[in-house]
């Protein structure tokens, strides 16, 4: 037969000998609920990417940032690498300081039923210099001149001034563009404060 204890909430099944002594035998059932665990809360992932209208920049000049993609709808914080090379406002706007690529990263936080993520974009800066700041930079170094005027080409060299009276000579490989605010030149030869090798200048 069965029996309920009601002191500790357990069903238990008992049996008689012949001689009508009660032999009880417990067995115990762990009542549990039918409902189940309550699942954990999922989100749904976002992809978002980053862009910048440019991602190559000059000292002092800045780019626009865009968010595209499936961003969700949480709070975007912006993140730069390194802020000797560019830094980023609030909303993504970056402006170049020196020399270099840093890394963008816009972080957008969980929020609703969308997760958080992240996308980043690199921003890499040329610095944007006089005839007169070549001096102490690398040979291999990479730059771009403020204001200058072309003096002498042969083919070989080319002998570039600003009005400061600083020249600067450089091979053909190395100078290109050759309009100020322009030019992005590398392995410079030398920087003088005198036309190249005493020729008229053009």
């Amino acid at each position: 037969m069965m029996q309920y204890n009601a002191n500790s909430g357990q069903e238990r099944f008992s049996c008689y000998a012949t001689d009508k002594t009660q032999k009880p035998i417990a067995i115990y059932k762990k009542i549990t609920s039918t409902g189940g665990e309550t699942p954990e809360p999922t989100c749904t992932p976002i992809n978002p990417t980053l862009t910048y209208s440019s991602t190559s920049l000059l000292t002092n000049s800045t780019a626009t940032a865009t968010l595209e993609g499936n961003t969700g709808n949480g709070d975007v914080t912006y993140t730069t690498s390194d802020d000797k090379v560019a830094t980023v406002a609030a909303d993504g706007t970056v402006t170049a300081v020196g020399g270099g690529t840093a890394t963008i990263t816009a972080t957008i936080a969980a929020a609703g039923e969308y997760c958080g993520g992240t996308a980043t974009a690199k921003i890499t800066v040329t610095p944007l210099i006089s005839c007169s700041e070549v001096y102490g930079l690398d040979d291999n170094a990479t730059f771009a001149l403020k204001e200058f005027i072309v003096t002498y080409a042969n083919g070989k060299y080319t002998y570039i001034k600003d009005d400061t009276g600083y020249g600067v000579i450089f091979t053909n490989s190395g100078a290109y563009g050759l309009e100020a605010g322009n030019v992005v030149a590398s392995g410079k030869l030398f920087a003088s404060k005198t036309t190249y090798r005493g020729l008229v200048e053009i």
